[in-house]
């Protein structure tokens, strides 16, 4: 995928390097593409730690790879148990749901229950 970066923006030899590299990070793929790679590997894996499913949720929502909804399931599916769950990633995954709008409404409810099922002590969640 193609780096947009603007002439006023940058100077010529940093572009350059930003499209360059970001190719090579990208494993010659276009950003959606590692996205949906990222999505396949998350939902084979039930051990993909909680923050990595965040990030690629949110990857799923901003590159238009899936929806709102399948976003919302990759951390709601799964996500206790998978590597990295304590209590703040738990807020961090209540966040980015709360952040996918109305259509991750029932995720985020969801997401709620199961976490103050798994840590009946926590205040002030969801």
């Amino acid at each position: 995928q193609k780096v947009d970066v603007s002439e006023k923006e940058a100077n010529p030899i940093v572009k350059e390097v930003i499209v360059s590299e970001t190719a090579k990070l990208l494993g010659d793929k276009s950003l959606p593409d590692f996205v949906s790679e990222a999505v396949s590997h998350a939902k084979s894996d039930t051990l993909t730690n909680l923050p990595k499913r965040i990030a690629v949720a949110k990857g799923m929502v901003a590159t238009n790879v899936g929806t709102v909804k399948e976003a919302a399931s990759l951390i709601v599916d799964g996500g206790l148990a998978a590597r990295k769950v304590n209590v703040d990633s738990c807020r961090e995954a209540l966040s980015c749901l709360v952040s996918l709008g109305s259509d991750a409404e029932d995720a985020k409810a969801e997401w709620a229950a199961k976490v103050k099922e798994k840590y009946p002590l926590i205040t002030n969640f969801g």
